[in-house]
């Protein structure tokens, strides 16, 4: 195997496809290159640019331009919105949505408890970083609630936009230059049957090959080089045990007397290595933007300048990702047991997603662009109340060749791609002065959609349901102190609020072999006068059940008992809702954890009932301008006033 084919062992890890939008767009009209003010301009620096990866063949790259130290923030918050229960939405069958490859497993408490089957969307670092098995440096944070003061009883926003970000976090230092690369889980790979891929291990495994080699270098004399074919002969016997090791090691003498022998040089030749001054030269800067609380009412986040821009710069680009098909976003679900008609609801994704009214196309970006709120421009023909000022930005294609390609695509071409080959730019139509919220118009039917969506809005009756974020109730539980389920009867928690437990599935934990008609349903309480004998029965230590830094794994749990000083608990774990039913679930038998520490549980919300799952939540994509709209892609027919 020669260099080219051994650089190409890892240059498939993930097609983005984004190379051509690293050069800069041409906007319309003349786009000037200097802020509006010189001092501020020197003020900023970017600190993160998109540029073409240092794994060969992989497209687009995300490169920081500073020194993070391990532990610090990579960038600025990332998105979090959680996809719910797509295969049960679609037949069974996953969508075939280009996200697949970008999505992120739930992890955190509040993801993976929100309903059955949770993917995350986490962008811009979690989708525009790149996965290299030896160098990666970035993996996801704790999630931040962010609910922006919006809730189900004060705005009809509440449920339109995710609550929840997070930040990339660097799990080791990083050096101004490098490429950021998010650490996806070596299973990835396994998901993506991209078994040639070499491993973290083989890199170390093919280090100590190479220093056997060379010592054995060493001792031919001086002129005399390592006969070819023993080397040849040594790479088909490590192939035989391993592959993606002997796809590392070099197939010639010339190739080894110039080989590194270290793990780490042998991991840099399978990466083009950047200089800072090629990305800035080659990149295009994606740090342009602050997230923070939008001066919109009911809008969450928004988006403001870095810098300032003059009229017909670049602001952002927006790397695009389809779903040919939108109504592979509804979400079908009965309101109850007896209740077996269907509901229609729709993934939030929708609402960062970009759209047009004649066609079931949309294009979801991955840079934080999508924070960027609307404001309808209003012609003096209009008559409809629309905002007092005028949007600042607007969408355009970017101008590089592959966009340019994809754009004589037909739909047929797209749904048959799972690559990412669209952008939008995102650049200002006039003047913006550093520090300034960024907004763009949605379009008339989305403005239009909103308005009938707040005029029929009603907020739910406090007096018919307690609501309360789980956040609220973990924060202000200053006392640490858990209720039990017979004190819940005096005092019961808010409707939506569950306690979580620390717990995992562990082998060795027998079933009773009591009568099988001895059941203690989950939803009933065991007795007060049970509870001795429950515990004698079914009950287990759990003091092992403590959370680490590295790993949060809840399950529902019920609190039986509580020790005099409130530092233990006797607890009740329930089924947990994206698991495989249990042994124990299944037969009806109570899972009992004894001395299980009060740092173990916290609340929660049951599944299904946060803001995102409201039947009544905005959803709507983000207009495309019909001007920029290619008609080959208009797939509906238009509806009749």
């Amino acid at each position: 195997m020669n260099t080219s084919k051994r650089l190409g062992a890892i240059c498939v890890i993930k097609i983005w496809l984004i190379v051509s939008i690293i050069s800069q767009s041409n906007v319309e009209g003349s786009q000037a290159k200097t802020s509006i003010s010189s001092k501020e301009e020197e003020e900023f620096t970017c600190g993160f640019y998109l540029a073409e990866s240092s794994i060969p063949n992989s497209g687009g790259g995300m490169y920081s331009m500073k020194d993070i130290k391990k532990g610090e923030a990579v960038g600025e918050v990332d998105t979090n919105i959680m996809i719910e229960d797509i295969e049960k939405n679609n037949g069974g069958k996953f969508s075939g949505w280009t996200h697949f490859d970008y999505f992120w497993m739930a992890e955190w408490r509040d993801e993976f408890l929100a309903a059955k089957n949770i993917n995350v969307n986490a962008f811009p670092v979690g989708s525009l970083a790149n996965f290299h098995t030896f160098f990666k440096n970035a993996y996801p944070g704790d999630v931040i609630f962010r609910n922006m003061n919006v809730t189900r009883f004060t705005s009809p926003g509440a449920g339109a936009f995710s609550y929840q970000t997070r930040v990339f976090e660097a799990t080791r230092d990083i050096k101004a230059g490098e490429e950021v690369f998010a650490n996806y889980g070596e299973p990835w790979l396994d998901d993506h049957k991209m078994d040639h891929v070499p491993r973290e291990k083989h890199f170390r495994r093919a280090e100590r090959v190479m220093n056997e080699l060379t010592m054995l270098r060493t001792k031919l004399p001086s002129d005399e080089p390592l006969d070819d074919k023993f080397i040849t002969s040594l790479n088909k016997i490590v192939s035989l045990y391993d592959d993606k090791t002997a796809s590392l090691l070099p197939i010639d003498d010339n190739e080894l007397s110039n080989s590194p022998t270290t793990n780490s040089l042998l991991a840099d030749k399978t990466l083009n290595v950047r200089s800072k001054e090629w990305i800035l030269e080659n990149g295009i800067c994606i740090d342009t933007l602050v997230i923070k609380g939008s001066t919109m009412p009911h809008a969450g986040l928004g988006a403001f300048t870095k810098r300032s821009f003059r009229k017909d710069e670049l602001i952002i680009p927006m790397p695009l990702l389809h779903i040919r098909d939108k109504n592979t976003m509804n979400i079908y679900y009965a309101k109850n047991k007896e209740d077996t008609s269907t509901t229609i609801r729709k993934q939030i994704l929708l609402n960062y997603c970009h759209g047009h009214h004649m066609s079931n196309l949309v294009l979801c970006p991955s840079t934080h662009g999508a924070f960027i709120n609307h404001k309808h421009y209003c012609d003096e023909s209009e008559k409809k109340e629309c905002s007092a000022d005028a949007p600042n930005a607007k969408i355009i294609w970017s101008s590089d060749d592959l966009s340019k390609e994809w754009l004589s695509f037909s739909l047929d071409d797209l749904a048959g791609n799972k690559a990412r080959g669209l952008s939008f730019d995102i650049v200002a139509t006039r003047d913006i002065e550093q520090g300034e919220e960024v907004f763009i118009d949605y379009g008339k039917d989305w403005q239009n959609a909103w308005n009938n969506h707040v005029a029929s809005w009603k907020p739910p009756s406090q007096n018919e349901i307690s609501y309360v974020f789980p956040k609220v109730m973990n924060d202000e539980n200053e006392d640490e102190l858990f209720y039990t389920v017979y004190e819940q009867e005096e005092n019961p928690y808010p409707d939506n609020i569950i306690t979580i437990c620390t717990y995992w599935e562990e082998e060795g934990q027998q079933l009773s072999e009591e009568d099988p008609a001895d059941r203690y349903e989950e939803t009933h309480m065991i007795d007060r006068e049970e509870l001795v004998e429950v515990l004698e029965e079914y009950g287990y230590d759990g003091s092992k059940y403590v959370q680490n830094d590295d790993e949060e794994y809840y399950w529902p749990c019920q609190i039986y008992k509580r020790s005099d000083d409130g530092d233990t608990y006797v607890v009740r774990i329930t089924q947990l809702l994206s698991e495989d039913k249990t042994r124990w679930s299944v037969a009806e038998k109570p899972r009992m954890l004894f001395n299980f520490s009060l740092k173990s549980i916290m609340f929660a919300e049951k599944a299904y009932v946060g803001d995102q799952f409201l039947e009544n939540a905005f959803r709507h994509p983000i207009g495309i301008p019909d001007e920029i709209f290619p008609k080959e892609w208009m797939d509906l027919v238009e509806k009749e006033d």
